[in-house]
């Protein structure tokens, strides 16, 4: 009864049904606490409970009053609990044998973690934040190339029609089965990448579970406020710490810079690159095995992608046409086609209002069932990396490590992209900076978590 009276949830109410004030206030205060299934909010027009679409992003957000209290505990995934982490690394010159400037640059940045452990919890929080939001951005990609369905369609009794003369002219004019099967390579490496490395920061998480549960932890992870980071500071302590911390994430990341620079250098052994040659050393080898926590994170079907991919940008055509949005989806949402008593698509204009007019739209959305929630995916035309080999290498590097390059592709949150632009240039870009400010002013801050020391058991 005390856990009720708390959440302020005596209720239950049919979702159609008006709210009274105390049943609202127990409705609210539900929400605030527990995430409903399906997705719902409250209309304050209507006074009615109404289903609202979950997002890649939205569907591992915890609910305002269970950030509090995650923020208050002080739990994290990314803060370091095992004192003999990195002691016993391989040497760079182990790792890198004939790359000598690689090398250097590892022992760099293992040396500066093993000097200052408060380093880990941020530039896993950096690393973590460009893998998910990278993913998110290519999966909006990925989505607007597969629901194309060229070369298809229905007859009148529904039967599907193929065309394969369509299908071809398409491939020829647009490439577009070597850019879907690079987005989808892409796709994999950071799937491999993330699921590895939250289970680097927590070895306890069931396999199966490790992405979906790890996205909910580092997306609640308070281990690490960036804003205080990102945000120009006078006080002369914190701009100590933000120049020992840019310093560091400076190495961190100019050391994948280096080593996925060997993306572009063939092996002439192997006949794939220099990147591939020193990952299957350190399998062969099981150098990787060795470190604690693990850092390089290479299954079969990751290598196997990464070495596909610059083969592939070999055979992109040196010109061929941009993919635009969808014409299944653009028609769908000029239409207002409706599915179970949902839109299947819908633009927004540039204040993210609806609008029925593509020529006013300046984003895409696609509407589908997951269980008994509605998912919502943004589709992105083919951004201009995709249409060029150097610009689908530096994707790939992206996907390794190397975020030096990513920062004027509208992929990154504000406040990480502010960091890595700071951290690289020395400053951040005005731009950044507004979003910053306007992401601040409609954001409620959670309480601070503990900085102490004595509270640091996840």
């Amino acid at each position: 009864m005390i856990v009720e009276n708390s959440l302020c949830s005596n209720v239950s109410i049919p979702i159609s049904q008006p709210l009274t004030p105390d049943n609202k206030k127990s409705v609210q205060g539900l929400l605030s606490n527990i995430n409903s299934y399906p997705a719902v909010q409250i209309d304050s027009t209507t006074n009615r409970m109404t289903q609202i679409p979950v997002t890649r992003l939205s569907r591992f957000m915890l609910p305002s009053g269970t950030v509090s209290i995650m923020q208050k505990s002080n739990l994290s995934v990314l803060r370091p609990t095992n004192k003999d982490l990195y002691t016993n690394y391989p040497a760079g010159a182990t790792l890198f044998e004939k790359n000598s400037d690689v090398a250097g640059q590892f022992d760099a940045i293992i040396s500066s973690i093993k000097a200052n452990n408060e380093l880990i919890k941020f530039f896993r929080k950096i690393h973590f934040n460009c893998l998910n939001q990278l993913y998110n951005y290519l999966m909006s990609v990925h989505t607007n190339l597969v629901s194309r369905n060229v070369g298809s369609s229905y007859d009148a009794n529904g039967n599907m029609q193929l065309n394969l003369q369509q299908f071809i002219v398409d491939d020829v004019n647009y490439a577009t089965n070597q850019k879907t099967l690079i987005v989808s390579f892409l796709i994999n490496i950071i799937e491999s990448q993330f699921h590895e490395m939250i289970r680097a920061c927590a070895p306890t998480l069931p396999y199966l579970f490790a992405t979906p549960t790890g996205k909910m932890l580092i997306q609640n992870d308070f281990s690490v406020d960036l804003t205080s980071f990102a945000k120009p500071s006078t006080d002369e302590v914190t701009q100590h710490l933000q120049s020992t911390y840019f310093d560091f994430l400076k190495n961190y990341i100019t050391f994948f810079k280096l080593y996925t620079d060997l993306l572009t250098k063939p092996d002439t052994k192997t006949g794939f690159t220099e990147f591939t040659t020193v990952a299957e050393n350190m399998i062969e080898k099981k150098l990787i095995e060795t470190m604690n926590p693990l850092m390089f994170f290479y299954n079969d079907e990751s290598l196997y992608a990464i070495k596909m991919i610059p083969h592939i940008t070999t055979e992109l055509p040196q010109e061929s046409n941009f993919l635009n949005w969808s014409e299944t989806v653009v028609n769908a949402a000029t239409k207002g086609t409706m599915s179970k008593k949902h839109p299947v698509a819908y633009f927004t204009d540039a204040e993210n209002k609806k609008t029925s007019e593509q020529s006013q739209a300046s984003h895409l959305f696609l509407l589908s069932d997951s269980g008994s929630n509605i998912f919502e995916q943004e589709l992105l035309g083919e951004p201009k990396w995709l249409n060029s080999s150097s610009g689908v290498i530096t994707m790939l590097k992206a996907c390794l490590g190397d975020f030096s390059n990513i920062t004027n592709l509208n992929i990154l949150d504000p406040f990480t992209q502010g960091i890595i632009e700071k951290t690289l240039t020395g400053s951040i870009n005005p731009a950044t900076l507004s979003k910053m400010d306007k992401l601040t002013a409609i954001v409620t801050p959670a309480p601070k978590a503990s900085t102490s020391t004595t509270n640091n058991k996840s």
